[in-house]
């Protein structure tokens, strides 16, 4: 058996964090933005149907955009590490 003062001091430390637990309460965005803000909620823009489909269209855009450019990225890796690899052992 090892450890002779371990077990209690493990003990202690395992009631200690069960009692945190019960502390921590989950508050949506909205609740934590009045928390801090007293009486201000969220607010957001009105907009039009057209003016929703060109913003989302621009998101679905700038997506493309980011996942073409990651290829390009990975790609350009790939071949890094295979070029090392046939000079290393080759």
């Amino acid at each position: 058996m090892g450890g002779g003062g371990s077990i209690p001091m493990a003990n202690n430390s395992l009631k200690y964090n069960r009692s945190l637990i019960g502390k921590h309460k989950i508050r949506s965005a909205n609740d934590a933005l009045l928390m801090e803000s007293n009486d201000m909620a969220l607010k957001f823009n009105e907009v039009s149907p057209q003016q929703l489909d060109r913003i989302k269209a621009y998101i679905k855009y700038k997506a493309e955009c980011k996942k073409r450019n990651n290829f390009y990225v990975n790609l350009s890796i790939a071949f890094a590490i295979l070029w090392v690899i046939s000079q290393v052992f080759i």
